[in-house]
């Protein structure tokens, strides 16, 4: 690996003095500073995509992010002899945000807030935008958890689990009916119109692991699942992720969203949606899916704890969520 590394280096312009492995990446020491170096499965197109929208965002003012180094040939990545791709970006030294800390999520959607604010830009290609609306997805979800009770309900012998699973569908479904009741009387056809028309972006992947605390402002990292979607699925995802989180004392939901428009103003509508999101079960229907799709001779540990965990809080997020003041 340090003769490869020495390598790409050197595509980078760049002289390796010493490397060490964290995780998925290399911490690489050079003769123009610390660098990080990993590899991605993503694809070249994608990555000069990613590079274009950080550039955009450094360029708007938001520098909270690692900006891809360019090789000499000018690109983003190194594509080695081997056929593995890699990045280069700059090292930033810093923890993970504590997700149970208040002041840091304070910072945190402030920050999402921004990053959102700063991501739209023109010159994106609506070709790129998801083909499949939220409301087809979200309907076929749903479809897709009526199919998985149904193959439950005939099955010979009921593990703990399928009992588990039967005894809360009518719950979890009447869940996922009354999101969707919601998004159908939110002009649903406005809410993929709205991310184009604005060339809205999602992070995909806004969790404590890829949320930096320097000592003056966070960064985010680790852009490789970016979409071009409407950003109020980043800011659903994040939201359901503090909560499961968290152990107790919670920012309110009335305090995020305040945060949030402080920086970013969400209109009625986009409340409407993210309390549709929030209150879909979609946590509930990819843990069963994940276990009917699996050889059944066995139930996986992970599985069933997660669907445990999941049951037990529902109470908590159903109060969390009912905070949400929705137009209807």
């Amino acid at each position: 690996m340090e003769e490869i590394n020495e390598q790409i280096l050197s595509a980078f312009g760049l002289k390796l003095k010493s490397f060490r492995k964290s995780k998925y990446m290399y911490i690489c020491r050079t003769d123009k500073g610390t660098r990080v170096l990993r590899s991605v499965s993503v694809s070249e197109d994608k990555i000069n995509t990613i590079h274009t929208i950080k550039e955009h965002l450094f360029r708007k003012g938001f520098s909270n992010l690692a900006r891809y180094c360019l090789c000499e040939q000018g690109t983003p990545f190194f594509d080695s002899p081997d056929g593995t791709i890699y990045v280069m970006t700059e090292h930033l030294p810093y923890p993970e945000i504590d997700i149970t800390d208040r002041n840091d999520i304070r910072k945190t959607v402030r920050t999402i807030a921004y990053f959102h604010k700063l991501s739209c830009f023109s010159d994106i290609d609506d070709s790129l935008y998801e083909s499949e609306s939220l409301t087809e997805e979200l309907e076929r979800k749903a479809k897709r958890l009526k199919t998985l009770k149904k193959f439950a309900s005939n099955q010979k012998h009921l593990s703990d689990f399928d009992v588990s699973f039967i005894k809360s569908f009518d719950t979890y479904y009447s869940d996922a009916v009354d999101s969707l009741s919601v998004i159908y009387s939110s002009s649903p056809d406005d809410i993929a119109k709205k991310a184009r028309e604005m060339k809205m972006i999602c992070h995909n992947e806004l969790k404590e692991d890829n949320i930096l605390k320097a000592p003056e402002k966070l960064f985010i990292t680790n852009f490789d699942r970016i979409s071009f979607e409407n950003s109020i699925l980043d800011l659903s995802q994040f939201i359901l992720r503090y909560i499961r989180k968290h152990g107790d004392n919670y920012l309110s939901a009335g305090e995020i969203l305040d945060i949030y428009n402080s920086v970013n103003q969400l209109t009625e509508n986009d409340i409407n949606i993210l309390y549709a999101l929030l209150k879909f079960p979609s946590r509930y229907i990819n843990i069963c899916e994940n276990y009917y799709t699996k050889k059944r001779t066995w139930t996986p540990s992970g599985v069933t704890s997660r669907f445990t965990q999941l049951i037990e809080m529902k109470k908590h997020l159903d109060e969390y969520i009912s905070q949400i003041r929705i137009k209807k």
